[in-house]
């Protein structure tokens, strides 16, 4: 078994999975299966930067030839091609049940599948709305380090500034807590929402 087939065969289960998840491991799995998705989309676009390299080097026709040629390894055991931008379906298959059980998610989860959903820039708006409710009865339990990761997936997703609003005090009184990156992630987060 190729590595590409065993992924694609344990990702198969784990979308038929989700609905029946503990929750921690929910969490822990829609995070990861958000950074997979977003490692694919990197990987397409790195493979069509360099089809239009090839393209501009060689010329359509010769293109074209060593495009047929390489198909196959585009194309998992599952029949997933690879080139797709990203494979949403755990994390579809999943948003009704993390809309029914969010409550139960301490603030650390929370904040994975938030993060979760923003990455791969999946959800509906009421997935979203639900999560930012949650959110903000819960602003005061975060650590600093999560609501900058909270605010980076809400203006990621540009849902409005009602988390932005409830934050921002706490966050002026302890942003002496947050890392440089952390800094720049909120400071990008309230110029994107413009709060």
């Amino acid at each position: 078994i190729r590595p590409p087939h065993l992924l694609g065969t344990l990702y198969e289960d784990l979308v038929k999975a989700a609905p029946h998840l503990p929750e921690p491991a929910l969490a822990s799995c829609l995070l990861a299966s958000a950074r997979l998705a977003l490692v694919r989309q990197r990987g397409s676009a790195v493979k069509m930067k360099q089809q239009c390299r090839v393209q501009d080097d060689l010329g359509d026709e010769v293109a074209s030839a060593a495009a047929e040629v390489h198909v196959d390894s585009r194309v998992d055991g599952a029949g997933v091609l690879y080139g797709s931008f990203s494979d949403n379906r755990f994390l579809d298959a999943a948003e009704q049940r993390v809309q029914k059980v969010v409550g139960n998610f301490p603030a650390r989860e929370l904040t994975s599948i938030v993060l979760a959903y923003g990455l791969a820039q999946a959800g509906s708006r009421e997935l979203f709305a639900v999560l930012q409710k949650a959110c903000i009865e819960r602003c005061r339990q975060f650590p600093m380090e999560q609501i900058s990761s909270l605010l980076w997936s809400f203006a990621t997703i540009r849902l409005g500034s009602s988390f932005f609003r409830e934050v921002q005090f706490d966050l002026l009184e302890r942003l002496g807590q947050l890392t440089v990156p952390a800094i720049c992630d909120v400071l990008w987060s309230y110029c994107v929402v413009q709060h």
